[in-house]
């Protein structure tokens, strides 16, 4: 069954699947960035998506020209406990090391300040294993 286009539950639902998506950004769609201004500038909107996010588990962190920034809630299934890294792992030397490398992963992937403001339509390559 197809939903009416301007069903703000179905246009909500739009929104937060843009925001799942992690290389997408609403320069490069008319409909993301279409659905950014409605959440920018309809209240009634934006409590709809912010209820929907609520109830999937994740917190809006941030809207603007680079989309919607969503996160996990600790109880959300998009949330991944320390413990799922690797369950096996115990020792603290293990631990550490795994914290080490989580933090050398978020200091290559995460913007720097000069990087905010530059284009946001300016795609960032993706971090490739070397082999």
């Amino acid at each position: 069954m197809d939903q009416p286009r301007e069903n703000q539950t179905y246009l909500a639902g739009r929104l937060m699947q843009w925001a799942l998506r992690v290389r997408a950004r609403p320069t490069q769609d008319a409909e993301y960035s279409s659905l950014i201004s409605r959440y920018l500038d309809n209240s009634e909107f934006r409590d709809t998506v912010r209820q929907l996010a609520d109830g999937l588990g994740v917190t809006i962190l941030d809207v603007g020209e680079l989309g919607m920034i969503v996160g996990p809630q600790s109880d959300s299934v998009f949330a991944m406990p320390a413990s799922g890294f690797h369950p096996t792992r115990g020792t603290a030397e293990e631990r550490l090391l795994d914290g080490l490398i989580q933090v050398a992963i978020a200091a290559t992937i995460f913007p720097r300040a000069r990087d905010l403001s530059e284009d946001a339509s300016y795609a960032r390559p993706a971090v490739r294993q070397r082999q």
